[in-house]
Formats: structure tokens, sequence, C-alpha cells
């Protein structure tokens, strides 16, 4: 099976980190996102990667050719990379960079299909988070019931304080009652967590130019094709530079930095 990574993302909200680095090569414990991402679908016997790059995208073309002209850095790496998450060497990654501009993820999508011809399965990720969420867990629902997709519904990483209010009483001026504030980690609200597995068939259920977790998805959540899997696994987007902060914290905490 081959695996989609949507890099082409600008990142608007760590852009005091990521200003001049795709959000896909922050460093986060001395490696890039991607790395370790890549690391974890290889440990699975996923090792054809498709990084469909956008803002940045050189930037990213350009690191790949700096580990193949650096052996050594390149070899050290993947020792690390075996070792903490039992992927298999580099030597057996090939990787596809194809420049899809700035758009949209299903346009991403579309414009790599020719990648996908002949694949039944695939699996997708945003490219954006840290995770240990098993990467066949995906794979596992998609062919539960014959669904066409199936995305990991994640705890958020980041907290909030939900306020539940009176809307029908003592309202003036769009002023409200709070009945209760309540910490987001206690709710049982779930999040996409961007670890996704489709099916070929998913393109005959998007249309070029729409944006995968819009239109398509919600054809396929009127048929009853789209499912999920709930995972109680770490998992940590990186959205803002707090959350690179706590990342790299987590990250070390578990044993995952590189040095």
């Amino acid at each position: 099976m081959k695996v989609v990574l949507f890099c082409g993302g600008k990142g608007t909200r760590i852009r005091a980190a990521s200003e001049n680095v795709p959000k896909p090569l922050l460093n986060v414990g001395g490696l890039p996102i991607i790395l370790r991402l890549m690391a974890m679908y290889s440990a699975q016997d996923v090792n054809e990667f498709i990084l469909a790059t956008g803002h940045l995208g050189d930037t990213i073309k350009e690191y790949f050719n700096f580990l193949n002209l650096n052996l050594m850095e390149r070899n050290k790496i993947d020792r690390f990379l075996q070792s903490k998450y039992k992927s298999q060497t580099m030597d057996n990654w090939v990787i596809n960079i194809e420049p899809t501009g700035e758009c949209n993820i299903g346009t991403r999508l579309c414009k790599i299909k020719h990648h996908l011809n002949n694949e039944e399965f695939f699996f997708a990720n945003y490219s954006d988070s840290v995770s240990s969420i098993s990467i066949l867990q995906s794979f596992e629902a998609i062919k539960s019931k014959n669904y066409i997709a199936s995305i990991a519904a994640v705890k958020q990483s980041q907290y909030y304080h939900w306020l539940k209010y009176d809307i029908n009483h003592g309202k003036i001026n769009n002023i409200n009652v709070v009945k209760s504030i309540e910490s987001s980690d206690r709710l049982e609200h779930r999040i996409n967590g961007g670890y996704m597995c489709m099916r070929g068939d998913i393109f005959n259920y998007i249309n070029y130019g729409e944006e995968l977790v819009e239109e398509p998805f919600n054809r396929l959540i009127s048929s009853n094709l789209l499912a999920c899997y709930e995972t109680n696994e770490y998992w940590r987007s990186i959205d803002t530079y707090k959350d690179l902060l706590e990342a790299e914290d987590e990250i070390a905490s578990r044993g995952f930095k590189y040095e």
C-alpha cells in the first residue's frame, strides 16, 4: 500500500516557526514531523510515499536531496528510526514528491490520482502531527463493513473552556447567563486526527476543486460510507508555537528525541 502525505499547507497559525519552513519539515524532538510519520508507516510495511507539496514545496525536495547526499547523517537518522519506530531501512523507501501547488487537500488528492490508479486501498495523512497511533487501525476500520474511507477520532490536544449558557432567559443585547464552564479534556468530543485510509473508489465521490472533508466526505456520510475509529493513543497536532514547544517536551519524555 501507499500513503499520501499532504505537505502543502501554509501553517499560518505557526508562522513564527514556519515562515521559511513548511510545517511537515518542522523539527520536533530533533527530527522533522514528516520523517517521524514516514517511519510509523514503514514499521507497518508501508514504504511508498507520495508527498503532495505546495507552499515551500521546493524546501521539502531539497531536504530529501540533502539526506541522499549526506550519507553519514542519513544513516544515523535511519538507525534511530529503526530503533525507536521499528521502521524498515530508508533504503526500502520509495519517495515521490509531487508539486501540487497551493490548493486544498481534495484538489491535491485529485492531482496525484495517477499514483493510485491500481490501489484498492491507500493511506493519507495531514502531516502536521506527532503521535503513537496505530497506522493499521484506519485500514481495519475501512475493511470492517466495506466503507470508502475512515478517519481517526482523537481527543484534541489543545484545551478550551466550553461555555454552556441560557439563550432563552435574561438575554439582553447578546448577553446571556452562563450555566456552566467545562474543560474540553473532560468532554467526549473528538476531532479528525488526520490519519486516514481510503479505497480507490474515493475518486467517484470527489469533484476537482472540492475540499476533501467537506463535499466528498459529506457524500460518504449521506450513504453511511465514512467510518471513524476512536483512539486514545498519544496525538499532538502542531498548529501553534505553543503546540510545538509542548510536543518537544512530550517527545523527549517518551524517549523519542533525536540527538
